[in-house]
């Protein structure tokens, strides 16, 4: 979770030095952001639950530690919302879905 305004993205391999401000980026993810919102809404809705008869909300994968993402799922699920190893689970899930053999078909 950043706690700065502003970030410098500094890849040297390609030249490229940026300086970005909290409300430039969460305005770049906006529409992203509203879709992942959206999205939330219909998984509960089709699973026939309110927000608040969500227990537990786990938040993982680097995504998860953008500040606009967690204040998105808070106000959904005030309370209930769980930092879960944000970088190495994501990984983790995919290796063990692989191994017992899993796979997604849209």
């Amino acid at each position: 979770m950043s706690r700065f305004e502003v970030a410098r993205l500094d890849v040297p391999e390609i030249d490229l030095e940026i300086e970005l401000s909290r409300r430039e980026f969460e305005d770049m993810i906006s529409e992203p952001l509203q879709r992942v919102a959206e999205a939330l809404d219909v998984t509960v809705a089709k699973a026939g639950l309110r927000n608040d008869q969500v227990d537990i909300v786990l938040r993982t994968g680097g995504s998860s530690l953008i500040p606009a993402v967690r204040n998105l799922l808070e106000d959904r699920f005030p309370g209930r919302v769980v930092e879960h190893d944000p970088f190495t689970s994501v990984a983790a899930g995919l290796a063990i879905a692989n191994y017992r053999g899993l796979s997604f078909t849209p």
